[in-house]
């Protein structure tokens, strides 16, 4: 594999960029803190590389929608995954009602590189963020970078799917938490799209939506479709009113990851069904680290993470030697007390790489929309765990033969 850091823009053209990402690509979370998170200069990888994590982020997900019916099927492998109780029924396949359609599914997978090869640590399957950052940073980069190119849209990818499936006749529900930010961009950027091969999307929150013999409405209008970045265990918390299970059963409106097999995918216990269920995945044996009920390994050892089964953007996630003492010895804590909600990865090595702005790890996120790879994510961080305050950084597919020296750097 080869992923280099390139130069850095001059400030007015950081400056411009930013300003840019936030009135063109919904960019209106632009820092963490006091501190900017786009970063301005681009990861580089070459072709033969983009190539590689096609391949093993379109394999990854073959073998996640085929576990995810078996779990389905398999009570004993869905216990493993300590679901939200009024959620254990629904997830059945077995479960009265029918699982509404599939509008399309997609996924990211976050690849680290490791002195032997690119690792996963989970998949988000569920409501994955980076869709405007993914296409719209890397297009505003590549001015700056000739010869190079942008590897994809995901929010195109998507767009094209749903019109594929349901055409332009109905409009588009968009659903997701109002109350944050980073979900509202993550919508309009995959309205932005929809409007570009003409079909009317409307963002609004779930509780928005009612339902009639089944079908999804908005202000008394049918929906074609709803695409939901909205967290699968959350739709409990909604009033009874809303008739939230609609989305796991009984819904004929087609569903954007139908929140029943995204949950089980999500799930962080995900493999240790996988196993219950005798599940062989050659392509996650290989990229995900081993992964343990907390209570399988001495977690003061150092050599594993913990990780609560439903956490979200790095939030109670340990890493021994990185997170604070204080910090893990809560964690440590919590799963002891509930271990059933719990996980121990085993810790693997990241390499860093050396930028404009020091040495940082990377992430490469990879989209897979309808099982074909649709844009890469990149996030830097300043130490082996790239959390929710990582540097935001534009992935580009570099055409000519790799730098040496300088600030960029090999990863092998």
């Amino acid at each position: 594999m080869v992923i280099t850091a390139g130069p850095s823009l001059a400030p007015e053209d950081a400056a411009r960029m930013r300003r840019r990402a936030i009135f063109e690509c919904h960019k209106y979370d632009p820092q963490s803190g006091d501190v900017s998170v786009l970063a301005p200069f681009a990861l580089r990888i070459d072709e033969a590389t983009r190539r590689d994590l096609t391949r093993r982020a379109e394999a990854l997900a073959r073998e996640m929608i085929t576990a995810e019916r078996a779990i389905a099927a398999d009570r004993r492998a869905r216990r493993e995954l300590a679901l939200p109780l009024p959620l254990r029924g629904l997830l059945s396949s077995r479960a009265p009602g029918a699982e509404p359609p599939t509008l399309a599914r997609y996924v990211r997978f976050d690849f680290h590189p490791t002195p032997d090869g690119w690792r996963i640590s989970e998949a988000n399957s569920d409501v994955p963020g980076g869709f405007g950052e993914a296409g719209g940073l890397a297009r505003l980069m590549l001015p700056h970078y000739p010869q190079h190119a942008v590897a994809g849209d995901p929010s195109d990818a998507l767009a094209r799917s749903i019109v594929d499936r349901i055409g332009a006749r109905r409009p588009v529900a968009l659903v997701y938490a109002t109350a944050f930010t980073d979900d509202r961009q993550v919508m309009l950027s995959i309205q932005d799209a929809l409007a570009a091969r003409g079909v009317e999307s409307v963002p609004c929150g779930p509780d928005a939506l009612t339902w009639t013999r089944g079908r999804a409405c908005l202000e008394g209008r049918e929906l074609g479709g709803v695409v939901r970045n909205y967290p699968a265990e959350w739709l409990p918390s909604l009033l009874w009113s809303t008739a939230w299970w609609r989305f796991y059963r009984g819904g004929r409106t087609p569903l954007a990851n139908p929140p029943g097999p995204a949950l089980i995918s999500q799930n962080k216990r995900f493999p240790i069904a996988c196993r219950r269920a005798g599940l062989d995945l050659p392509a996650w044996r290989e990229h995900l680290p081993e992964t343990r009920d907390p209570r399988e390994v001495d977690v003061h050892s150092g050599d594993w993470v913990l990780k609560p089964a439903l956490g979200r953007v790095g939030e109670d996630v340990g890493l021994p030697g990185v997170t604070p003492p204080r910090e893990w010895a809560s964690i440590v804590k919590s799963a002891a007390r509930s271990p059933e909600r719990w996980i121990a990865q085993r810790v693997f090595e990241t390499v860093a790489l050396e930028t404009p702005q020091g040495a940082m790890y990377p992430c490469v996120g990879v989209f897979v929309v309808d099982g074909r790879a649709a844009g890469l994510y990149g996030r830097l961080g300043r130490t082996p765990l790239v959390a929710g305050d990582a540097l935001e950084v534009a992935v580009l597919v570099d055409r000519a033969p790799v730098e040496r020296g300088g600030r960029v750097a090999r990863v092998v």
